[in-house]
Order: structure tokens, then sequence, then C-alpha cells
């Protein structure tokens, strides 16, 4: 996780990620989650609804957004699913 002065100067491409759950006041059980994807170059904005939090789902999302970004994902940050978003993503 960079902080906004670290992202001067950056092409489009460089997003960060976080998931949201909607689950109230309890986080037990499965719940349905929001992944936000933020462009730092451009501020655009993805968002992908997704059941759970399954490495397998929260990976499908990332290229959904992916796919939706007019310009390619070049890097992926986040504080959340680092690791197998990441590799996932960026294979």
């Amino acid at each position: 996780m960079r902080t906004w002065s670290q992202w001067t100067g950056v092409r489009p491409g460089a997003v960060q990620g976080d998931l949201v759950l909607h689950c109230g006041e309890s986080t037990t059980g499965f719940h349905l989650t929001t992944l936000v994807a933020v462009d730092v170059a451009t501020s655009w904005t993805e968002l992908q609804a997704i059941w759970g939090m399954h490495y397998h789902r929260v990976a499908q999302g990332v290229r959904y957004l992916g796919a939706r970004f007019p310009f390619p994902l070049r890097e992926w940050h986040s504080a959340c699913y680092e690791c197998f978003v990441k590799r996932e993503m960026l294979a």
C-alpha cells in the first residue's frame, strides 16, 4: 500500500484494490463482498460483486475487473489478498 505522494507520475494501469464485506455487525458466516478497484493515475473505478471471499472467486473478480478497464492492468496494490491476487492477476 502506497500513500498518495508515492504515486506521482504513475501511468494508467496501476490499481489499488480492496474487498468490502457486506456482513452487518458480524463477520461470522458467508457474505457477499464487493471488490473495489481504482486506477491511481486516472481515478477510473470498477466494482465487482463476489459471493464470499474464496481465493478463486476473488482472483476471477480481478480478471473481470481487468477486462473492463480501458487500459491494461499493470500493477495491483492491496492491503488484503495481496499475495494470491497479485499472483493470479499478473500470471
